[in-house]
Formats: structure tokens, sequence, C-alpha cells
């Protein structure tokens, strides 16, 4: 008798974890992979494949920690175990490479050695093994000191004589610092008053010269300056014998600092024509221009 009939097929093989967390990690489902793989101890045959796949889930997730640990166990499975920076996420391979410096930390021989070919330490440098150059010569700026030149008009008031009107100027060298002068004054005018021959009211003619000096006291107001001068001059009035008499004076100047070698001034001041009786004091107010050939370099 024969019988026929078919074969019953066989149930098909459930898939192990390592299946299940590859399939999961292919859809980016990282706790799915960290689900099948965590605690599980990996089949020695594909234990690379295990420790690899649990540290790439623990990195992406930023669970540097465990993923440091896994890859430690990776890398000491085969000296093959050994990712590519450019290969990999970076968070991955900074949990990569922190396992791998550990795993050969030991290894490394942090105490520097001198060997027998060191090279010798440089001798020690004092003041007096250094080179000796000499300044180089010094040029006319160096020097620190410049002109003034000084030309201007004014007008002055004798208190019950003649006014005067007339020129003044003045040639001075200043210090480095330009905080002080000293040089010469001229001064010369004419005094315009009524005909009263040899009269402190009448007119005549005045010329005289000295020397000068002058300060800038104040460190934040350089354009303010105090004069004075010591000299001599002629003093004629009309009608009367020209008489030669000492002359002093002090005024106060303002001078702001020179554009182009170039500036002005205005001052207050007063001189007396010392002798021949009683003095001829003037006071008045000058307007000048102030010539500085040395400023364009200096200033």
């Amino acid at each position: 008798m024969l019988c026929l009939g078919t074969a019953v097929p066989a149930a098909a093989a459930a898939p192990t974890p390592l299946e299940r967390a590859q399939r999961c990690y292919a859809e980016g489902l990282l706790g799915c992979v960290i689900e099948q793989l965590q605690g599980r101890e990996p089949d020695p045959t594909q234990a690379g494949e295990h420790l690899r796949l649990l540290a790439f889930a623990y990195a992406r997730l930023d669970r540097s920690t465990e993923a440091r640990a896994v890859f430690a166990r990776w890398i000491a499975l085969s000296p093959n175990n050994r990712l590519a920076a450019g290969a990999v996420p970076p968070n991955v391979y900074a949990a990569y490479s922190a396992a791998l410096l550990d795993s050969v930390r030991g290894a490394l021989d942090l105490q520097p050695k001198a060997g027998a070919d060191a090279l010798p330490l440089p001798p020690e440098v004092t003041p007096g093994a250094l080179p000796h150059i000499p300044p180089p010569p010094r040029s006319s700026r160096d020097h620190g000191s410049d002109v003034e030149i000084g030309i201007g008009l004014g007008g002055a008031y004798q208190p019950g004589g003649a006014p005067l009107v007339g020129i003044d100027g003045h040639f001075a060298v200043l210090t480095a610092e330009r905080t002080a002068s000293i040089g010469v004054a001229l001064r010369g005018g004419r005094l315009i008053g009524a005909p009263d021959p040899g009269s402190a009211a009448g007119g005549g003619i005045l010329a005289g010269f000295g020397v000068r000096g002058a300060w800038r006291p104040l460190e934040g107001l350089r354009a303010l300056e105090l004069a004075a001068d010591l000299g001599g001059g002629v003093l004629q009035r009309d009608g009367d014998v020209a008489s030669v008499r000492a002359a002093i004076g002090a005024a106060i100047r303002y001078a702001p600092p020179p554009v182009r070698s170039a500036s002005w001034c205005v001052g207050l001041g007063a001189h007396s024509w010392l002798g021949d009786g009683s003095p001829s004091t003037f006071v008045g107010l000058t307007v000048a221009i102030v010539l500085r050939p040395g400023a364009a370099a200096k200033e």
C-alpha cells in the first residue's frame, strides 16, 4: 500500500541578540541596541562585533563612561581593533581614543632621560658677557634746544604821559623741555603826544634792547609764559636831548604751540625806563607772530 503526503517544514531559528542589535542599529534605535547587548556575555566567536556595536551605541548617546569601558574591552581583544578619526562620528572617536590612551598609559615612559649624547646646557650669561655697542653719534636734534623768533606790534599807556605805539621783538633759545628760554629783546616805538617839549605828555622816540628770560610754570598749560627783561635804551622826547636809560620789564604771554613752525601770541606787560628823574612806566598789550624753525621736527 502506497501512502502519499507532505513533510512538515522545520521551524525557522530565532534571531540571536546580536542579530537583533544589528537590526536595531541599522534602524537608528540605539536604546534597543543597548537593551539587546548590555549585560550579556558575548559569544567568543562574535565578541568583537558585540563589543564594538555596544560601544558605538553608548558613545552616540553621549554615555561616555560606559562607552570608554566597552571600547577598552574591544581594544584588548586584538591589536587590529582600531578606528580612524574621520571614519566615525566625533563622540565615538572621543570615547575610543580615551580608552586607547588608558590601555597604553602603563607602557609610557613619562620620565625624561638625559643620555650621553644630550646637549650641554648653555653657559650662564652675565651683563659683562654681553657685547658693548656704543650709541650712535648725536645729531643736531639730540641737543634738544630750539630757537624762537618773535616780532609784533603793540600799544602802551603811560600814566600821566603820552601813549606809545611801537614794535616788540625777541630772539630766544629754549631749553630741551621747552619750559624756559633765554635771549635778547628789542623794543622801539613812537610816543604820541601834544607838542610839549621835554614833558612826559609830549611826543618822542623810544628804542632799546636787553636780556630776556621766560618761563612756562604750568605743566598742563605750556602756552602760558612769564617773561622778564633787563637792559637799556634811548629815550628822546620832542624838543629835548636824548637820554640813555636802564630798562626793566615783565609780561605775561599766551602763545599756543606752533603749527608748521609758526604761531601767534598775545602779551600783557609793563616796562619802566629808569634814570633822568622819575621813571617812565608803560603798561600795554602786544600781539606778535612767533617763528620756531625746529618745531616741525620736534613737536
